[in-house]
C-alpha cells in the first residue's frame, strides 16, 4: 500500500507543530482533531483558534481530509 499522506502535509509548508488526534467514535466512526502550535506567531489570537474537529467513517475521512 502506498499512501502520499506526509507529501500532502509537506505541501501545506505549515509552521509549528501539527498535532493530530483520531478518537474512535461510535458505530465504525472516528473523531479527528487537528490543531496547529505556532510559537512564533505574536498574535495572541493564535491562543484563540479552536482545533479542527472533524467527524465520520474512515472512509469519509480519507475522501475528505485533504
Amino acid at each position: 500500500m502506498q499512501t502520499n499522506f506526509f507529501r500532502q502535509l509537506a505541501n501545506l509548508n505549515l509552521t509549528g507543530d501539527l498535532q493530530i488526534t483520531l478518537r474512535p467514535a461510535a458505530e465504525h466512526r472516528f473523531v479527528l482533531s487537528v490543531l496547529l502550535h505556532n510559537e512564533q506567531c505574536g498574535d495572541d489570537a493564535r491562543k484563540l483558534i479552536p482545533p479542527l474537529n472533524l467527524r465520520g467513517t474512515a472512509e469519509e475521512l480519507d475522501n475528505g481530509f485533504f
